[in-house]
């Protein structure tokens, strides 16, 4: 079950946890902004499906991946990195994923915020369509 709090979770004695502390999987998006990752993706590509290929001999590997790259992705990703179609404009899933919280008694909380493209810096690719489904991959 889940419902949206009012309060913070600092408030509520919930913190960030370390990243080496066990979780159940990775979670990453395939490189697709062809004006921002140089040459057409190919090298942010590889480079990424070489960093899931090596994660997912330890842990579970999920790759959100837009539907007109799916082929490729799979192409290029171990079969145990599992694949999951979803839209969205940027690769960088910390900036709109949820972040996980815990509290000493192992509680967890998923924190939501909108990401603003470092205060609006990005605000003309913000206003494209496309860059909106990042808002939903939460």
């Amino acid at each position: 079950m889940s419902k949206l709090l009012t309060t913070i979770p600092q408030q509520d004695d919930f913190y960030m946890p370390i990243e080496s502390l066990s979780h159940r999987s990775t979670w990453m998006l395939w490189p697709r902004m062809k004006d921002n990752w140089h040459q057409n993706c190919k090298p942010a590509r590889h480079t990424f499906a070489k960093i899931a290929n090596t994660i997912c001999k330890y842990e579970p590997v999920k790759m959100g991946v837009n539907k007109e790259d799916l082929p490729e992705a799979r192409a290029m990703l171990d079969e145990k990195v599992e694949l999951v179609e979803i839209n969205y404009f940027d690769s960088w899933i910390r900036d709109m994923a949820p972040f996980y919280v815990i509290n000493k008694a192992g509680q967890c909380r998923a924190v939501n915020f909108q990401f603003n493209g470092w205060g609006m810096k990005n605000m003309p690719i913000m206003n494209q369509p496309d860059f909106k489904w990042d808002y939903k991959v939460v």
